[in-house]
């Protein structure tokens, strides 16, 4: 069996593991009926959900490393620089093996991230994010619930009801649950579970091409 396979299923699972978090919000019919009551009924530790997330940035690195093997052993070691310079195309495979170095080692290597993008930047996981939303709604604006912080309180919201244009618009159709990632300033970098869903598609995306999968 090709390592690649293990390589995506441990992402997968790991990303099932996240995903288990968004199960705890309860989905409830109320009296009237095309509206959903939601509610928490306890307070999420946001460093449950953080050290999840660092298992899959850890993952997603391996990953690499188990794709880049396969590759090696059926069709050579240009190959596997192939598919490596190619990943390292993107951006995000930078910030991936920042975190994934720093989170594994409890600090980063400057020796082996002297090229890296994100090694001047010093990024790092921050708050937890839930939010809740109406995408389908018309317009810019939507129905949503969020909260931001280092856990995710209990909630309940007895009803969603947004009128636009005369119609009237229940419920909520995304529940997205993220990490965020800041630099050394603070500043915004990214979500930490959009980053991993990228980089799994450039990892797909550059084994198979070089695979010929």
């Amino acid at each position: 069996m090709r390592k690649s396979e293990t390589a995506f299923d441990k992402i997968k699972w790991c990303l099932q593991d996240v995903d288990d978090f968004k199960d705890l919000i309860q989905i409830n019919d109320t009296e009237e009926k095309l509206a959903k009551r939601y509610s928490l009924t306890q307070t999420i530790a946001g460093n449950k959900i953080k050290n999840r997330v660092e298992n899959l940035l850890v993952s997603c690195w391996s990953a690499k490393d188990y794709l880049k093997k396969d590759i090696i052993r059926e069709i050579g070691e240009d190959a596997g620089k192939v598919f490596e310079k190619n990943l390292f195309a993107h951006e995000e495979t930078d910030l991936v093996q920042y975190l994934a170095d720093a989170i594994k080692h409890g600090g980063i290597d400057e020796k082996y991230l002297k090229q890296n993008r994100f090694k001047d930047k010093e990024p790092k996981l921050e708050k937890t994010v839930l939010s809740l939303s109406n995408q389908s709604v018309p317009g810019p604006m939507k129905p949503t619930y969020s909260s931001e912080g280092d856990d995710v309180p209990g909630f309940e919201i007895g009803m969603v009801q947004y009128i636009i244009e005369g119609e009237i618009h229940y419920n909520f159709d995304t529940i997205l649950l993220s990490i965020k990632i800041t630099d050394n300033n603070n500043q915004y970098i990214g979500d930490a579970i959009s980053l991993v869903f990228k980089f799994t598609n450039y990892l797909k995306r550059e084994y198979n091409r070089i695979m010929r999968v």
